[in-house]
């Protein structure tokens, strides 16, 4: 659904559109996560620890996503105001004010979203996921249909899903959990777990945004909206990792230990041996995706999409093997290899993005990601006293294990 709505907007607004679009709510993503302060990673592993705190947990979660929502808007106010990027000096105030007030919606949707997960609420987690592409998908056509697509409007559209998200992630919230009193000690407990885990998910957004974001300021928003069709499409390859990082998570906090990291290694190896012929297949197809879909005006995605698909393994390490030891009570430790990853990304795009432009983004990408990803793993063997042969493919074996678990559902 997402790739939908960015064909739409890509082919009827073009690259310098798509880049506009991809530089505002990159802007307002990367403020509202980063003023976060953990509180969703924190509310998963206190609530999977002890759930009958979870009404309390939720409560403090409400109170602390306004108040640090508050604080990100302040934040966006100050990058719209003082960021002299070309995106933003052509966007009307109301978008600017539309995407500031969106900020306290996408923290407190991060923080119930892990809660809900906390307590295997996955129905009403994948509605939240799928509503903001579904919402730009529907908003997005309609106007296109009606030839009243802008960049602004499509901006909006997207702020729009966000904020439905988050209101139906509370509404499940209060009727499944309910919201208790918030206390000061909860209001300690999530931020000295989340301060820890903060890092790492900051750092992980960073990874995925900041070199959209150097490449904007940069080289325009052309060159960003070119990009922007490649990221998209590599994107893909780290769905599965995803959905798999957020399932086995409420059960890595209730293991502990050599049994979290044999069941983290299981899954680890089963998403690296599907994922493997999928790079292969995008790698194939590359000018198909890019050119047949978008058009010639963005026959500078192929190479970029191709070096970027490379970068899924790295990203599915950083995300399973980075996720279990955070569901382990190790957050910093995901910090160190998802930190290693994201000095990789910042250096690199500044020594190739002027030079190279989107495949200089792409390159500094596919690098940073394979570097985190393999600290990660090392950091996993060592603390979880996992043998490395536990992430070497055993496709029979994992076969069976894979038909014994949905023969038992």
């Amino acid at each position: 659904m997402s790739m939908i709505s960015v064909v739409i907007t890509s082919t009827l607004l073009g690259a310098d559109g798509r880049g506009r679009i991809a530089f505002l709510t990159t802007s307002a993503l990367l403020t509202a996560h980063g003023s976060a302060i953990g509180i969703g990673p924190a509310a998963m592993f206190l609530a999977g620890r002890d759930p009958a705190n979870s009404r309390i947990i939720a409560g403090t979660v409400l109170v602390l996503a306004t108040i640090f929502g508050g604080a990100a808007t302040l934040v966006l106010l100050l990058v719209f105001r003082f960021v002299p990027a070309e995106a933003l000096t052509t966007t009307p105030l109301l978008v600017k004010a539309a995407l500031s007030v969106i900020a306290p919606a996408l923290i407190l949707q991060v923080g119930l979203l892990h809660l809900a997960q906390a307590h295997y609420r996955f129905f009403t987690t994948n509605i939240a996921w799928v509503l903001p592409p579904v919402v730009n998908v529907l908003g997005n056509g309609f106007l296109a249909l009606t030839g009243t697509l802008t960049v602004d409007a499509a901006v909006l559209m997207w702020a729009g899903g966000q904020a439905l998200s988050t209101l139906v992630l509370l509404g499940d919230v209060i009727h499944s959990i309910g919201l208790g009193t918030p206390t000061l000690r909860m209001a300690r407990d999530l931020l000295r777990f989340g301060a820890q885990s903060h890092v790492a998910r900051l750092l992980l957004i960073g990874n995925y945004r900041l070199d959209q974001w150097i490449l904007g300021v940069i080289a325009g928003n052309s060159v960003l909206g070119v990009y922007s069709v490649a990221v998209a499409w590599a994107e893909a390859l780290f769905f599965l990792p995803t959905a798999l990082a957020s399932v086995q998570r409420p059960d890595l906090v209730r293991l502990r230990g050599a049994d979290a990291g044999r069941f983290a290694a299981r899954v680890f190896r089963i998403s690296t041996t599907v994922t493997l012929p999928l790079v292969v297949v995008m790698v194939g197809l590359a000018p198909l995706l890019a050119v047949g879909v978008f058009g010639s005006e963005f026959e500078g995605s192929i190479v970029p999409i191709r070096i970027l698909a490379f970068g899924a393994f790295g990203i599915g390490a950083m995300k399973l093997i980075g996720n279990s030891l955070n569901a382990q009570g190790r957050p910093l430790l995901e910090s160190v290899a998802v930190g290693a990853s994201f000095v990789t990304v910042t250096v690199l795009d500044v020594i190739l993005v002027p030079r190279f432009g989107a495949v200089g983004a792409a390159l500094a990408s596919a690098i940073a990601y394979t570097f985190g990803g393999a600290v990660a793993i090392g950091l996993f063997l060592r603390v979880l006293s996992v043998g490395t042969g536990e992430l070497r493919p055993r496709l029979r074996t994992d076969l069976r294990w894979l038909t014994s678990r949905l023969s038992a559902l």
